[in-house]
């Protein structure tokens, strides 16, 4: 069975290969009060148009300072933005660090971010 969550944008960490060009994958996070709590990145289903949008999207948000807490712990080269796009992810479960297992990007969502909380939308 999988499972469908709406995540906020909160970085993102640089492609390679075929996707130096634009990203590798989404780090995601919930609202948890005051916080943005990661909960894990997005690498797949991202068709080639999305990418570029999404990307391109991004690198208008970009800034210095991560908006996670507590502090992102993810391999790479990470990039931060202003949290403000908001993604649905299908998923097998949610792990015991409360990460997403085997995500799968599905759509961008018009919907405010501060809406998307670990009250409403975590395990």
């Amino acid at each position: 069975m999988r499972h469908q969550v709406r995540a906020v944008v909160g970085g993102f960490a640089e492609g390679s290969g075929g996707r130096a060009a634009t990203f590798g994958s989404l780090l995601l996070g919930l609202w948890d009060g005051p916080n943005l709590r990661f909960i894990g990145a997005v690498g797949s289903g991202f068709d080639d148009r999305a990418l570029t949008a999404i990307h391109q999207a991004l690198l208008e948000i970009v800034t210095d300072a991560s908006p996670f807490d507590p502090p992102v712990q993810y391999p790479g080269r990470l990039h931060w933005v202003t949290p403000g796009i908001v993604v649905n992810v299908e998923f097998k479960e949610w792990t015991k660090e409360n990460h997403l297992r085997a995500p799968v990007f599905k759509g961008v969502e018009l919907a405010e971010p501060s809406e998307v909380t670990w009250e409403n939308e975590g395990p």
